[in-house]
């Protein structure tokens, strides 16, 4: 079942010749026109709970994707999969003040910079046309620091989930691929700030 949301029209440029609409490619019944897809949201799926992402989006455009991709050869550099990193330098008694996970995804939907949610090209059936990035999510967001030492009583700490931008292949608003920067987690710092008691005792 398909669910209507109302169109963002982004302002990136598309790539390659699919700026210029193609007849005989939107010929074919197997392809769906732009009225009966919605490739960009402006509102979240139901799958981004509390998520800039989706790895599983109910509504992908799995057959459109494939029409597109065998329509026309896409420059294979535009793919890629990220490799986590080893932390293979911890120590067994180290540990971290945020808790969080490191993983690779392969988002299928995802908010740019204009919050719009837009569907990114990663067909699981071709190793060839998929996007993996390395993410880092807190698993503690918004809960204090594991901080030890007798001076963080004075402290008031939080874990706090850090973001950065990406450049994916994803599809306008017509179903033509084009790049976009998409909000991503990158880390999970802690933050701190000195407690307002502890600045009058220390002034007075």
């Amino acid at each position: 079942m398909v669910h209507h949301h109302s169109f963002v029209r982004p302002h990136s440029h598309c790539i390659y010749s699919f700026c210029r609409f193609n007849s005989n490619f939107f010929a074919g019944s197997a392809i769906l026109f732009p009225d009966d897809l919605n490739f960009v949201l402006d509102e979240a799926p139901a799958c981004a709970t509390d998520s800039t992402y989706c790895e599983e989006y109910e509504d992908y455009p799995e057959q459109h994707l494939k029409n597109l991709l065998n329509w026309h050869q896409m420059n294979k550099n535009l793919f890629r999969i990220d490799v986590a990193p080893l932390l293979d330098t911890r120590d067994d008694d180290e540990e971290f003040v945020c808790k969080s996970r490191v993983t690779t995804i392969f988002p299928k939907i995802a908010k740019n910079t204009r919050n719009a949610w837009k569907i990114i090209i990663n067909q699981g059936d071709n190793e060839e046309y998929k996007q993996g990035v390395v993410v880092e999510r807190c698993l503690t967001a918004g809960r204090k620091c594991d901080v030890i030492g007798e001076k963080s009583q004075y402290f008031i700490t939080a874990c706090k989930q850090k973001y950065i931008y990406r450049r994916l292949l994803s599809l306008n608003d017509v179903g033509l691929p084009e790049l976009d920067s998409f909000k991503l987690p990158s880390a999970c710092c802690c933050s701190y700030r000195r407690k307002f008691d502890f600045r009058f005792q220390w002034r007075t």
